[in-house]
């Protein structure tokens, strides 16, 4: 259950990974 709703999240954080963005620095992008 849990792999199943962190999936789509892993592929998040890759891609944030690749652009060089952290998830902890979410707020830094929002402003």
């Amino acid at each position: 259950s849990d792999d199943d709703c962190c999936n789509s999240c892993e592929e998040v954080r890759e891609a944030y990974r690749k652009k060089g963005w952290a998830l902890s620095n979410a707020d830094l992008i929002d402003q």
